[in-house]
């Protein structure tokens, strides 16, 4: 302005002074300027100098006159402008630049977030965390690769040499290390197992602070098999403590002479499933480029059944069969978890990557169901045959067999963390991993009573009478956990 000011000044007074008419006496001695239109020549402004800092003139448009013809109608530069004949606009018809505010540049270039105006958002650089600062609708969706803990039950198939066979077939004391575990020694194991996992999310307002979000996770159904026949050689049996001779004994599937012969087949799925409904806040971040605390509500179900067939064939010296045993026992767990849970997410980018950690916690009570069925066909020559429905072979009789539930406290964490590059502005592709645990569950193997009492069954030659009313049925809680890799896909809309 102050330039403006001098400038102006300057130019009144020199331009006054051509206009004044020169005194005769001088008129040989003082040089004239160039003949001028009788009109006043707008002063151009500098380069340097936004147009809008000139007044608009005060007449109408005016001719240009040469540098030359005009040398005292500008105000002095500090540097030379450049010599032009073109017409100048006057100042009233420049187009105004607007100065840069210094605030704008410590504010985001990017809309907030579903193209609304909002003062309050948080101020953050494309990529952002989730994908979320454009976004209303959030999700993902994953692909599991996960182990589970391996179930907690006792040994279920031995074998062992047939000299040992021999002499515990007539009545000897059973040496403690002549036995080898064969299945069931160290818990079943369902292996790897496939699942998905997929969370859809809506931000409740345009700046992505409040949101609500489902979330669904299921781990597909997989198997620990095992199967074994043997026509005598090896020999196989099933461990078990005869509570009335207070002892280890055996049940024989076959024998060395081949007088008996038999098969063991066991299946012990697993399959799990949940889903949980979440508030989500975003909150001020410390240590995370942005930070989202929670709250909602969980389910999860856990179901594992342990199914032990076998079966025993006596034969005669011809090679006939006498009688057939087949016989099945089931021992069927399910978990229902229902409580409360909190968590915080955190959320890091550099670039184009990301990297994701949540955390939560689930508080709640925890249903626990097992269900203990088993059954005994005999099948003989010439006979009809003869089901036995509450009596297997060994582990189910009519002592324990039966459908029993309680409820129990119990507490689910959860923990995740993905590494994830973005792909577009809506989608992102995220790998990682992830770990979930539910306490105080009841698995199949903890169900078994390995104390048979062989005055109940007619299946087990009894040594010592007894009244004891086992095998019997109580509960055992146990811990489940999962962990594994996750890759998926991240978006938002």
């Amino acid at each position: 302005m102050r330039t403006w000011i001098t400038g102006s000044l300057a130019t009144l007074l020199i331009s006054g002074g051509a206009w004044a008419a020169p005194d005769s006496r001088d008129s040989e001695n003082t040089p004239r300027p160039q003949a001028m239109s009788g009109k006043r020549t707008a002063a151009k402004p500098k380069p340097t100098e936004a147009a809008s800092d000139f007044p608009p003139p005060i007449d109408g448009p005016i001719s240009a006159v040469a540098e030359e013809a005009a040398p005292y109608s500008r105000p002095v530069q500090a540097k030379p402008a450049v010599l032009s004949s073109k017409v100048q606009p006057p100042a009233s018809m420049a187009v105004a630049t607007p100065p840069s505010s210094p605030i704008s540049s410590l504010t985001s270039d990017l809309p907030p977030a579903n193209g609304q105006s909002c003062t309050t958002c948080p101020t953050m650089d494309w990529p952002a965390p989730q994908g979320r600062i454009n976004g209303r609708i959030y999700g993902s969706a994953d692909y599991l690769l996960m182990w589970t803990r391996k179930g907690t039950n006792p040994p279920l198939v031995q074998s062992m040499s047939p000299e040992v066979a021999a002499t515990t077939l007539n009545g000897a004391e059973f040496p403690t290390d002549a036995t080898t575990d064969v299945f069931g020694g160290d818990g079943t194991d369902p292996g790897a197992f496939s699942g998905v996992r997929g969370t859809l999310g809506l931000w409740l307002d345009s700046c992505s602070e409040w949101g609500v979000e489902l979330g669904y996770i299921q781990l597909f159904r997989q198997s620990d098999t095992f199967s074994i026949t043997s026509t005598g050689i090896p020999v196989i049996c099933r461990n078990f403590f005869d509570v009335a001779a207070q002892r280890n004994a055996f049940l024989f599937y076959t024998t060395p002479n081949g007088s008996q012969r038999g098969f063991i087949n066991i299946d012990a799925p697993t399959q799990a499933q949940g889903g949980e409904f979440n508030v989500r806040y975003h909150t001020l971040s410390i240590l995370a480029d942005r930070t989202e605390v929670l709250a909602g509500f969980r389910y999860f179900n856990l179901r594992e059944a342990l199914n032990i067939s076998s079966g025993a064939d006596f034969v005669n010296p011809a090679g006939q069969v006498t009688s057939h045993y087949d016989s099945f026992e089931l021992f069927r767990t399910r978990n229902d978890f229902y409580g409360g849970q909190i968590g915080i997410d955190q959320h890091y980018y550099f670039g184009c990557w990301t990297l994701d950690t949540s955390s939560k916690i689930a508080f709640g009570n925890v249903h626990q169901n097992v269900l203990i069925d088993g059954g005994t066909t005999l099948t003989q020559p010439g006979l009809p045959a003869q089901n036995f429905p509450a009596q297997s072979l060994l582990f189910v009789q009519p002592t324990n067999i039966g459908i029993y539930n309680r409820d129990r406290f119990s507490v689910m964490p959860e923990f995740s963390v993905k590494i994830g590059y973005q792909v577009t502005q809506k989608m992102r592709a995220t790998i990682g991993y992830e770990f979930i645990m539910i306490t105080d569950a009841v698995r199949p193997g903890t169900a078994i009573d390995r104390g048979v009492n062989p005055n109940n069954t007619q299946f087990i030659v009894a040594r010592q009478p007894s009244d004891a009313l086992n095998p019997r049925f109580s509960f055992n809680d146990s811990d489940w956990w999962a962990q594994g890799l996750t890759a998926g896909i991240a978006f938002n809309y």
